[in-house]
């Protein structure tokens, strides 16, 4: 995706006040970062057909926050992929609130291929967290990747297993990709990047 076309994007999901069904109404309206540099915050509620409930604001001011989102993934090595882009994750397209944005690391994975989702406990007994394993291992042999959020318990245990496999794990985090939480699972984090 352009630089030109992921700071339209970028600058959209900055809006205050808008719901997500209103950013992405608000992309398929618009494919010039220009023309919503010409908006105001009365042309927007026009736009979506309501106040927005928040101290108002400036376009201007939403430009520099997008410009600074992008320069500081560009920084971390985070890449983007925007709800109009043709990479975007078909399935999250359909949900009920999908971002306009994703952020990731590494590689998206192929939509064309099937993937699992393990999660559990974060304080598994041990035979839980062996089957966790067990099952992610399982998984990965049958050439199926796990997708899971890389937390404590069953699901660090899940993609270590899918790993020792060499099943391309996918990790799903709450926290953004520029942030491993928790801490204790960067080499986990590090080795889901490498594979």
């Amino acid at each position: 995706m352009s630089d030109t076309n992921i700071l339209l994007d970028l600058m959209i999901t900055r809006i205050p006040g808008l719901k997500s069904k209103e950013k992405i109404e608000l992309v398929k309206k618009f494919d010039n970062d220009d023309d919503i540099l010409a908006l105001s915050m009365n042309d927007i509620e026009g736009i979506v057909g309501r106040a927005l409930r928040v101290k108002p604001w400036k376009m201007e001011d939403v430009e520099a926050m997008a410009e600074k989102d992008l320069a500081e993934a560009k920084k971390l090595g985070i890449s983007m992929t925007s709800f109009r882009d043709e990479n975007y994750p078909p399935l999250l397209r359909e949900i009920f609130d999908p971002p306009v944005v994703l952020f990731y690391r590494g590689k998206l994975p192929n939509p064309e291929k099937p993937m699992a989702a393990i999660v559990g406990t974060r304080k598994p007994s041990s035979m839980a967290a062996a089957r966790a394993f067990s099952m992610g291992r399982e998984l990965g042999k049958a050439g199926i990747a796990v997708v899971s959020g890389l937390a404590l318990g069953v699901d660090a245990m899940a993609h270590r297993g899918n790993l020792d496999a060499g099943a391309p794990t996918v990790a799903v985090l709450g926290c953004g990709p520029d942030t491993v939480y928790p801490t204790s699972n960067r080499d986990l984090a590090r080795r889901i990047l490498e594979t």
